[in-house]
């Protein structure tokens, strides 16, 4: 879905739960920035930005039942917030996985444990230098003004903020004071 307000693009859609989709996301997007008026560092950080989220959730998580993940944002000149969202990474909900579950669910927590994905910390670590992956979050916490996870039982979305400005987290404003880190919810 294509809509365009005062000062924003906003979009919304469902992308397949394949590798694809992180150049399909990244096409659709700088479509969105130009019309928007987004200059060369915003749409270029935005679109790394986006094409980490997307293959974060492609590696780490579980498609929605239309084996899709659900991508949306809004675009200003100076701006993009970006949201990326997928079922989690688990194959614990009724909803997406029915023949999964009959009375008892095998499962389910012991009592007392937390249900679903609610309270998960996702958040950016220093990689292995070894390692030829393990970067994506850091680049995330790196380009992005704010990010951070929303998680229910239901589902995961991740947000991340871009300024024109290209002040990330972390990095002093025009005070002194650093801006908002990284965080996960």
């Amino acid at each position: 879905m294509d809509e365009r307000t005062d000062d924003a693009i906003s979009f919304s859609t469902e992308l397949p739960f394949a590798e694809r989709s992180t150049t399909l996301a990244r096409s659709l997007l700088r479509h969105h920035l130009h019309q928007g008026g987004a200059g060369r560092v915003l749409a270029e950080n935005a679109m790394l930005v986006l094409h980490e989220l997307v293959s974060n959730c492609i590696d780490h998580a579980y498609p929605c039942p239309n084996e899709t993940l659900q991508l949306s944002w809004d675009v200003r000149p100076d701006r993009v917030d970006l949201r990326v969202t997928d079922h989690g990474p688990h194959p614990r909900c009724s909803r997406c996985h029915p023949a999964r579950f009959g009375e008892v669910d095998p499962l389910e927590p012991p009592a007392g444990a937390p249900a679903g994905r609610t309270g998960v910390t996702i958040e950016a670590r220093e990689p292995d230098l070894a390692a030829p992956r393990g970067r994506g979050l850091l680049i995330v916490q790196g380009l992005s003004h704010r990010w951070d996870v929303t998680t229910t039982e239901a589902a995961t979305t991740v947000t991340a903020t871009i300024l024109a400005s290209g002040r990330a987290a972390g990095s002093p404003d025009a005070t002194g004071e650093p801006a908002a880190s990284g965080q996960s919810g």
